[in-house]
């Protein structure tokens, strides 16, 4: 009966995927899928109604987001500026899933308080969830206590004015408590202040803040994004690298920015998250795909050598040519690489 209902739905406006009409009755249905996400109907004046754009619709009395009537928001000044909704006297947020399971009482867009509509913008795409107006920065909505003449982000984890050093949470600004005269920022999660203080910061990794004592910096050189040479020591993750036999000198990183899988290898030694493998040649040695390398000998399934697979001849199969596995060797063996509880394999295929 749903299917039959919206089978004949028309979209309203180019405007949005979102509002329909049908039978003289106007639907909000995200994305136009009715089956799967559902539909609301709007009260809505058919003859005066109109899409705003996205998610926003009006008519001659009422404002609609995701199909709800607001209640707040003031009707004649309403506008969005650069996607952002706001009126003569509120800068105003909603949800960030479209959704018709909340009942109108609950989908109401929600005021940022002491915003000034006037002035507010966001900062730009790349620092989500950041804004400003001409007195204050907001982070996910809320005023950070800053200097906002010297206030600058620094990278996603990190901010500074001339006060202090911040740590971008995933909800709040973190003041750290530290004096400095000169800040650098090496990459996205390191900070080095005064040259004498290093300090590490992933939220994403809920490890929380760490610090290290610098002696010199005269070797200071970022590998990738988690990796730092710096007093001929490497530093992985804010740490000192966790196998104590590696060589700083001729030690680099192999997966550039890898979250998972870290291949690394010095002049004697190749390395998966920071063990050694016993018996892997750093000379021949090449990582093939995440958590699958190989060696003149060897292929190996993160720190595990994979048994009867013939090395020398093993490679991976580009996604054009097969879709149906992802490596394969002389033998004529074909390979498709899974993870399962999080563990990868090579299973055989046909």
């Amino acid at each position: 009966m749903l299917f039959g209902l919206f089978a004949c739905k028309k979209q309203i406006s180019d405007s949005s995927e979102h509002y329909y009409s049908k039978s003289g009755e106007i639907y909000f249905i995200p994305e136009g899928n009715s089956f799967e996400r559902g539909q609301r109907k709007v009260d809505a004046d058919p003859e005066t109604f109109s899409v705003i754009k996205n998610l926003f619709a009006r008519d001659k009395s009422t404002l609609f987001y995701e199909g709800c009537p607001q209640t707040m928001v003031d009707l004649e000044t309403f506008r969005l500026r650069n996607n952002i909704p706001m009126d003569k006297n509120h800068v105003y947020f909603g949800k960030n899933s479209v959704s018709v399971s909340a009942n109108c009482a609950e989908q109401q867009l929600q005021i940022v308080p002491n915003a000034d509509p006037n002035s507010y913008e966001k900062i730009d795409d790349v620092k989500e969830f950041w804004a400003r107006d001409n007195a204050h920065f907001f982070y996910h909505h809320t005023i950070v206590d800053v200097d906002y003449p010297s206030f600058v982000l620094l990278s996603t984890y990190f901010a500074e004015d001339k006060n202090k050093v911040y740590a971008i949470a995933s909800k709040s600004l973190i003041p750290l408590n530290y004096r400095f005269e000169k800040v650098e920022l090496l990459g996205a999660h390191y900070l080095l202040l005064d040259r004498s203080k290093l300090l590490y910061y992933d939220r994403y990794q809920e490890i929380g803040l760490r610090e290290w004592d610098v002696v010199t910096t005269n070797d200071v050189e970022l590998l990738d994004k988690f990796t730092l040479r710096i007093d001929h020591k490497i530093i992985y993750k804010g740490k000192s690298f966790a196998a104590s036999n590696v060589d700083p000198i001729s030690f680099e990183v192999l997966t550039k920015n890898s979250n998972y899988s870290f291949w690394a290898k010095d002049a004697s030694h190749v390395f998966y998250n920071e063990k050694q493998l016993p018996n892997a040649d750093p000379a021949t040695f090449e990582v093939l795909h995440y958590a699958i390398a190989k060696d003149a000998n060897h292929v190996y399934i993160e720190d595990r050598i994979a048994e009867g697979i013939d090395a020398a001849s093993f490679k991976k199969i580009a996604e054009i040519e097969s879709p149906k596995y992802d490596f394969i060797d002389g033998t004529g063996r074909k390979y498709r690489y899974k993870i399962a509880d999080k563990k990868p394999s090579l299973v055989t295929v046909p």
